[in-house]
C-alpha cells in the first residue's frame, strides 16, 4: 500500500535542485551551468520519500545521474507534523525496506538483520561517498502543515520531539539538522492557520535553541519575511559566526 501523495516542490519522485547563496533570496545563480557554481552558492534538492514508489527514484540516482557532486544540501521530504510533535512519515521507505544490490548506492544489498535498511540508509551511504553533503530531515509540506498550528502552542514541546527524532542514534549521522515547510503560517493551504503573527518566529527561535548553533535550523518563508510570496528559504538566527542553513 503506497503513502498519500504529498505536494512539494517540482515533479514528484525527481530531485529538485534549487540554487542560492545565503541572503540570495533563492535566485538562481548566473553561473547556474552544471559543475559551475560561484563561491558560497548552496545547491540544495528535494528528495521526496515517496518518489521511491511509482517513480522508483532512488538515492541511487541522485550519485548516477551527477547531482551528488554539485549539490551541497539534501532536504528529505517530508516528516509529519502531528500532535504537536514531529513524526515519521513513512517509516518503512526511511527505515525498513530492503534494498537489492542494483538499487543501493553502495552496490551490495541490505541484508534482513542490519540494524538501519531504507532511504536512511542509502542517505548514509550517499553522504560517505560525498564528505561535505549536508542532509537536513524537512518537515510539513502541502499534506502536513495542519500540525503546525498546534505545534506553535508548545515551541519548546515541539521543539525537544523533532530534536529526538532527527538525532535517534538509529540514523544522527545521517541528519544534519532540520528544515520546516509550513504551508502556511497565518495563510491558507491545505489547511487554513490562525496562529498569529508571532508563532513562526517562537517556533523557529525554540528549534534553534533546541538544536544549538552545530546543527543547521533552515526553513521554507517568504524573501521579506511576509506570507505574500512562498518560495524562498531562509534561515534562523544563530550566534555570529556560525553556520545557520541555506535558502532556496
Amino acid at each position: 500500500m503506497h503513502p498519500p501523495r504529498r505536494r512539494s516542490a517540482g515533479r514528484r519522485g525527481h530531485l529538485v535542485r534549487h540554487r542560492g547563496g545565503l541572503g540570495s533570496g533563492g535566485r538562481r545563480s548566473s553561473e547556474g551551468r552544471p559543475g559551475h557554481q560561484s563561491p558560497g552558492s548552496k545547491v540544495i534538492g528535494y528528495f521526496t520519500e515517496w518518489g521511491t514508489y511509482d517513480r522508483k527514484y532512488y538515492v541511487k540516482n541522485i550519485e548516477t545521474s551527477g547531482s551528488a557532486a554539485r549539490l551541497t544540501h539534501i532536504n528529505y521530504a517530508f516528516g509529519n507534523v502531528t500532535g504537536g510533535k514531529c513524526a515519521m512519515g513513512d517509516a518503512y521507505a526511511a527505515t525498513d525496506r530492503a534494498y537489492t544490490a542494483a538499487e543501493s548506492v553502495d552496490g551490495k544489498a541490505d541484508s534482513w538483520d542490519q540494524p538501519l535498511r531504507g532511504t536512511f540508509n542509502q542517505l548514509r551511504q550517499l553522504k560517505q561517498k560525498h564528505p561535505n553533503l549536508k542532509v537536513l530531515w524537512s518537515f510539513g509540506g502541502w499534506t502536513w502543515s495542519g500540525g503546525f498550528g498546534e505545534a506553535a502552542r508548545n515551541p519548546a514541546a515541539f521543539a525537544q520531539s523533532c530534536y529526538d527524532l532527527v538525532e535517534n542514534s538509529k540514523w544522527a549521522d545521517v541528519f544534519d539538522g532540520i528544515d520546516i515547510d509550513w504551508e502556511y503560517p497565518n495563510a491558507c493551504g491545505a489547511t487554513c492557520d490562525t496562529s498569529g503573527k508571532a508563532a513562526f518566529r517562537n517556533l523557529m527561535q525554540a528549534l534553534r535553541a533546541e538544536f544549538g548553533t552545530k546543527n543547521l535550523v533552515t526553513a521554507a518563508i517568504t524573501a521579506d519575511a511576509t506570507r505574500a510570496a512562498r518560495s524562498t528559504r531562509r534561515t534562523t538566527p544563530a550566534p555570529r559566526g556560525t553556520s545557520t542553513g541555506t535558502t532556496r
